[in-house]
């Protein structure tokens, strides 16, 4: 018996396999196995957004925002007009604290489309640099547009926190949690209900 990890050290694993050992590896959270699939499968694939999405997948999963960063800009020289890699883009370019960059990144992302996603990082890079009414007003049009979007609710409980409407803040903490939150992006909810 041979490991996939065997074919790609031996340069026998084509890029459609190589696919889908990254996409397996990553749906199993070993993200490092899967950027090493990735990787590889840059170097041999003909199509490098698809690659470079992979790996910008893994970096940010790994928690390696400006590894990230880095990796949604070269997407971007391919595809400067990606709403997807603009968007996620202004989203690391937030966990490195660079909200002017993000709101302008993600401006881009909603010039191009009218991405739900985008709306609600946008909205919170806007509560981040201080303007909380078009962080409120981004937020709740993410949520006209998707209302299942769990992350918005979270971002609109921050804007109310912010407001000192901490009633209206628990309300949409809970919408968030019922949602899922926790599952798709960790405790910050369950923390934040905690301090109200």
């Amino acid at each position: 018996m041979f490991s996939s990890r065997f074919l790609v050290e031996k340069e026998e694993a084509d890029t459609d396999h190589l696919k889908i050992y990254c996409q397996l590896n990553y749906e199993i959270k070993k993200y490092n196995e899967a950027l090493i699939f990735a990787k590889k499968l840059l170097e041999k694939t003909d199509n490098k957004v698809d690659a470079l999405f992979y790996i910008a997948d893994c970096y940010s999963r790994l928690e390696q925002p400006r590894k990230t960063v880095a990796i949604y800009e070269k997407i971007l020289v391919y595809e400067p007009e990606n709403y997807l890699a603009l968007n996620n883009l202004g989203y690391n370019q937030m966990k490195i604290q660079e909200f002017q960059l993000a709101k302008s990144d993600l401006d881009r992302a909603i010039e191009i489309h009218e991405y739900a996603f985008a709306y609600n990082n946008r909205g919170f890079a806007n509560l981040n640099l201080g303007n909380l009414d078009l962080g409120l007003e981004d937020i709740n049009h993410s949520l006209e547009i998707d209302n299942q979007n769990s992350y918005a609710f979270k971002n609109r409980a921050i804007y109310n926190i912010m407001k000192g409407e901490n009633e209206a803040a628990l309300e949409d903490l809970l919408i968030a949690k019922e949602l899922g939150y926790r599952e798709l992006y960790g405790e910050e909810v369950d923390e934040l209900i905690q301090k109200l």
